[in-house]
């Protein structure tokens, strides 16, 4: 069965050779759908035919545009879910920093590439997360041993899950699953996954393990995200 790839949308905007096109190598290192635009107006342009973005990286200043007119134009083509991210000089930034209701992320071109691209894996990590308990089959892979656990989930959002367990699992170790949607008996959702780090107790004891969906099978991420969703609005 065909794999899916689990990544959210991610809009660059800014000249080609810039600070952004260092970030294209992490970024798409991050499960991104990655598109760059030289100008806002562009940028605009491949919203309104792709459809919403989760993040838009933006170097400022803006060609044609003040930063509150672009944010306006994002808002109406892809609704308030898009986060957005400025790089730009420091002095550029301050002149913006902030602005009323612009809710921006400013990234000083003076940082490294290694701390803005990890402010930008913390913007697209922030999927919501839905409380749902669920138990779910884990196969793992770690120093060449393959080992099964069945969890329970305390909550799940479009990009992973944390889980419950009673043993502290290896960071980075990849992982396959599969679970049942509440009143989905179908057929389970399924994929592959790693494990970014393990929750402990004060005293230490393991209490949970988050993980991060690297793939889903087939139409497993439509079934899921349709869940989330519909979840989200019920709450």
């Amino acid at each position: 069965m065909k794999e899916r790839p689990v990544g959210h949308r991610v809009l660059g905007i800014g000249r080609e050779g810039g600070f952004l096109s260092e970030l294209d190598p992490l970024l798409e290192s991050c499960n991104t759908e990655l598109y760059l635009a030289p100008s806002p107006r562009m940028g605009l342009e491949i919203i309104r035919s792709l459809g919403p973005v989760d993040l838009v990286i933006i170097e400022y200043p803006l060609e044609g545009f003040s930063m509150a007119g672009f944010r306006t134009e994002i808002k109406g083509a892809s609704a308030d879910q898009t986060r957005l991210a400025v790089l730009g000089r420091r002095p550029d930034l301050e002149s913006i920093a902030g602005s009323e209701g612009l809710e921006l992320v400013l990234l000083p071109f003076e940082r490294s590439v290694e701390e803005v691209g990890e402010t930008l894996w913390k913007l697209l990590d922030r999927a919501p997360r839905i409380p749902v308990q669920v138990m779910v089959r884990l196969e793992l892979t770690s120093a060449q041993q393959r080992i099964l656990r069945l969890a329970q989930t305390e909550n799940i959002s479009k990009t992973g899950m944390l889980l419950h367990t009673r043993e502290k699992l290896p960071q980075d170790a990849s992982v396959d699953f599969e679970f049942f949607i509440p009143e989905d008996d179908s057929h389970p959702i399924r994929g592959a996954a790693s494990v970014v780090r393990s929750i402990a107790s004060d005293d230490g004891s393991p209490l949970g393990v988050a993980i991060r969906f690297e793939s889903l099978l087939g139409s497993d991420q439509l079934r899921l995200e349709s869940f989330l969703s519909n979840a989200t609005v019920a709450a």
